[in-house]
């Protein structure tokens, strides 16, 4: 598999070819749909077979997907098995195996392929950052966790990306971020307003807030 292609594909279609207007997305939307509910979903036990409308599939939560996880990904990996991959180097054979960063409290797991991985890169990258991208991107990623999922980023030549943990706290690795100049800083609410507030040397182009809700007291800030 050509990873950068498929990204390459991604953003391209995200960007240009399913945007040209409401019209054309929303027909590209609706095909998009069905395909997924015709070809992809039955392939995931939990379903079995393709419903006539979306609003037809049940109402899940999270605990229903943690309990029988095995029947929600065609992979058939049970939550045991991904909880145990996670804890190793996140990989499950082909498959990148990770987890939301539990601000609820409730961590939820994900399991994606190769393929999959460098779409979410393309398709990412063509809204957020596009006009960016071109210029080569320093990426500051500030989360509780680092995962596999942002490995395709890192094997991009116009994407230099670097990992800091929010776990440690911002002081012990605030010298190496500023030394890092992100063009880009992806971090929670609670972190930018850490970095305003305490006048840390950064000059992104563009700052995203993540994995936790903006409150309007922050968002002047």
């Amino acid at each position: 598999m050509n990873g950068l292609a498929e990204a390459a594909g991604s953003f391209a279609l995200t960007r240009w070819v399913s945007r040209k207007s409401r019209a054309d997305f929303e027909r590209w939307q609706a095909a998009a749909l069905r395909r997924f509910l015709d070809r992809d979903l039955p392939r995931a036990p939990f379903y079995g077979m393709a419903p006539a409308r979306l609003s037809d599939l049940p109402v899940t939560e999270k605990a229903l997907l943690m309990a029988r996880f095995e029947d929600f990904n065609i992979h058939h990996l049970t939550a045991a098995q991904a909880w145990a991959a996670l804890a190793g180097e996140g990989r499950a054979g082909p498959l990148t195996v990770g987890a939301s960063t539990g601000t609820s409290g409730n961590r939820g797991l994900f399991v994606i392929s190769e393929a999959e991985k460098y779409r979410w890169l393309g398709a990412i990258l063509a809204k957020a950052v596009p006009d960016l991208l071109w210029r080569g991107m320093r990426v500051a990623v500030i989360l509780p966790q680092n995962t596999g999922l942002y490995d395709s980023a890192r094997k991009s030549r116009l994407i230099r990306l670097a990992f800091f943990d929010l776990a440690s706290g911002p002081e012990s690795w605030r010298g190496a971020l500023e030394a890092f100049e992100p063009t880009v800083i992806i971090a929670p609410p609670k972190m930018l307003r850490h970095f305003a507030s305490e006048g840390f040397r950064l000059r992104p182009k563009r700052v995203f807030s993540a994995a936790e809700t903006l409150d309007p007291v922050d968002v002047r800030l």
